[in-house]
């Protein structure tokens, strides 16, 4: 089920990679807490707040985090303590329910922000949240909203207070746009680059891969070349049968072009790429030449660096580098993407131009840390690593510009006290 807003991920403690959260919000309920200034007064229920859990537990447990040998859907996985703040124990249930509070208070600001400025849901956000609750409708309730509305009740909701989760949701959106402009369109300069250079670590590697692809070959074992159309490319310069060229005139072995043709990957039936490991002896000489070349480029100028790049793996299509989010958990993403958190935490102890050689499950990266291109967000061969860098700047912000309302926020503590545990909350993994 695709998710149609922002999130705070990129801000809050308790937010992973690409963890959507949905918003508290008003609606049925005991209310949890208000923010009453300036004549304009706004609340949340604790519903929503059991909601916020019940999707923390779920992404936990979704992605197959461990703490002490249990997973996150046994009661003992909450219970653990741990130095969260470095100096005082607090057990994972304290530390993550408090996170959750927090992440509800922003949303009550931004729901205060909304409606002290008068603004207004545009009627695309409208629609968009329509059409999400009608595939949740028809997913999830064949149909009917009563069948929904008892799928829901586990995690504190209904269809009514799940609408109201979107729209709450899109309001905070609004509020950020209206502050900072849509795709922070009204910060400067200034601000972004401080952000980047805060939050971004740029390298480049020499990769060197202990595994190979699997091509797809004829009946001698060779390799077959393609156009760009994908058909067969024949050297015509061969021995022509059939519309087929060969090499000679038994006939035997095709002729492929393979100066202007390109060989195809073998694919599974999911369509992903097969791939084979290298043998022990393979690996070893992988070993020797990764070693070889980081004896090259350790400690040596840019241009050398680069020029042994290039000649060891081509162009790259990222000409600009790779950019990594500090703090960012590849792993809850792919476990193929592991290695980009090995090399963010290898990144972190590092200066700028100074090389490091690390192994992952792939093979041998020799890394160079470099600072981030002035810009490097605006770049089109950078989108894929900037894709929420307007979000993660303009939540950020708001969350500095929310310390001034927090202290004024209400929060009925034995309503709290009412909410579950996360030890006892139903883990929700779709909505």
């Amino acid at each position: 089920m695709k998710h149609l807003f922002r999130s705070l991920s990129l801000l809050l403690v308790l937010v992973f990679l690409f963890l959507p959260l949905v918003s508290c919000a008003g609606g049925s309920g005991k209310t949890l807490m208000t923010l009453d200034r300036d004549g304009v007064k706004v609340s949340l229920s604790v519903n929503f707040y059991r909601f916020q859990l019940s999707r923390l537990k779920g992404s936990f447990v979704g992605y197959g985090y461990t703490n002490g040998g249990g997973s996150a859907d046994d009661a003992g996985f909450w219970s653990i303590q741990d130095k969260f703040d470095g100096n005082n124990l607090q057990t994972w249930d304290e530390y993550y329910r408090a996170q959750v509070l927090e992440t509800c208070k922003i949303y009550l600001i931004g729901l205060w922000i909304f409606e002290k400025n008068g603004l207004k849901l545009s009627e695309t956000a409208k629609a968009n949240i329509q059409e999400e609750l009608d595939n949740i409708v028809h997913d999830y309730g064949d149909g009917s909203k009563t069948k929904l509305n008892a799928v829901l009740k586990p995690y504190g909701v209904n269809y009514k207070l799940l609408k109201s989760a979107y729209e709450t949701e899109a309001k905070l959106e609004t509020a950020q746009d209206f502050l900072y402009g849509a795709n922070a369109s009204k910060l400067g300069e200034t601000v972004k680059e401080e952000y980047l250079n805060t939050h971004y670590l740029r390298f480049k590697q020499i990769f060197f891969a202990t595994y190979d692809y699997e091509y797809i070959v004829d009946a001698n074992g060779d390799k077959v070349y393609y156009d760009e159309n994908g058909n067969v490319l024949y050297d015509t310069s061969g021995y022509e049968k059939d519309g087929v060229y060969y090499l000679t005139r038994e006939y035997t072995k095709i002729a492929y072009d393979v100066t202007n043709g390109t060989p195809k990957y073998k694919t599974d039936a999911k369509g992903n790429v097969i791939r084979r490991e290298l043998t022990e002896e393979e690996k070893a000489n992988v070993l020797v030449d990764a070693q070889t070349t980081y004896g090259q480029v350790k400690d040596a100028t840019e241009t050398v660096f680069e020029n042994v790049l290039a000649a060891e793996n081509g162009q790259s299509e990222f000409t600009d580098g790779y950019y990594l989010l500090r703090g960012t958990d590849y792993t809850s993403v792919s476990t193929d993407l592991a290695y980009l958190s090995e090399i963010e935490q290898t990144l972190e102890g590092m200066e700028i131009g100074q090389d490091k050689m690390l192994q992952s499950a792939s093979g041998y990266h020799i890394i160079r840390r470099y600072a981030p291109t002035k810009g490097a967000y605006t770049m089109e061969v950078n989108e894929v690593w900037f894709s929420t860098f307007a979000d993660g700047l303009m939540a950020e912000l708001f969350q500095n510009d929310a310390q001034t309302y927090l202290p004024q926020i209400a929060v009925k503590e034995a309503v709290l006290a009412s909410a579950p545990s996360l030890a006892d909350v139903e883990p929700n993994y779709y909505f």
